[in-house]
């Protein structure tokens, strides 16, 4: 039955740590490539917005999985 959804192994946890700390490492990498060339700019700042949006749909992600546990189990997490 649904109510006997087990929360612990959904890992949404889990996946909203790795969202954010991949978005992070990607930003300390860009930074690393502006500070050995300069010229490197504009493309740095396309990818880091790439990595924002990435991170946005990750987060959007984790929202529609909490939402699904909270419609399966009546928790909120």
């Amino acid at each position: 039955s649904s109510r006997n959804f087990n929360l612990q192994y959904c890992g949404i946890e889990v996946w909203m740590h790795k969202v954010d700390n991949n978005f992070n490492i990607v930003k300390k990498q860009l930074i690393d490539i502006i500070h050995n060339d300069k010229n490197d700019g504009e493309y740095v700042i396309d990818i880091l917005m790439c990595a924002k949006y990435f991170e946005k749909i990750g987060d959007h992600c984790v929202n529609i999985a909490k939402w699904t546990v909270f419609y399966l189990t009546g928790k909120h997490i």
